[in-house]
């Protein structure tokens, strides 16, 4: 461990799963924190009710990357209210000492900075911000 960091929490900072863009009919989400400076917009694709392809771009520190990693490891498949449901779930456990679910392990070391939770729930703000835009038609064009 680096710092109190996880070598899994590092790992998924220094290549992130999801990082990129998708096109085509998708819902767009996108949260900041200015005080920090951190910046995630998230892509969702669903099909027949379930998210089927997750992919952000995140410019922020190890846990705002990490967290967004795992999120678009662990997001597809599940319904809007599932993915919905993961979010309450993880807000509540990042202010909690119990354990998180096991997918979402690596993000447990934020608990040693109050400060930086939010830096990893600002993923989890896009992806509901996205899931609450209506689907439409993007192009590689916008943004």
């Amino acid at each position: 461990m680096s710092g109190g960091y996880s070598d899994d929490l590092l790992s998924h900072a220094r290549r992130p799963n999801g990082a990129g863009k998708l096109t085509g009919p998708l819902r767009r989400g996108r949260a900041d924190n200015p005080l920090c400076g951190d910046e995630v917009d998230v892509d969702v694709r669903e099909e027949a009710g379930r998210l089927i392809d997750v992919a952000h771009r995140t410019r922020g520190c190890a846990f705002t990357v990490a967290s967004a990693s795992l999120l678009a490891r662990c997001v597809p498949g599940l319904t809007a209210v599932e993915a919905l449901d993961r979010v309450a779930t993880l807000l509540r456990e990042l202010a909690g000492t119990g354990p998180l679910l096991p997918e979402l392990a690596p993000l447990a070391a934020v608990r040693m900075y109050p400060a930086r939770v939010r830096c990893a729930l600002l993923p989890w703000e896009a992806l509901r911000a996205a899931l609450g835009s209506p689907l439409r038609e993007l192009d590689d064009a916008s943004a």
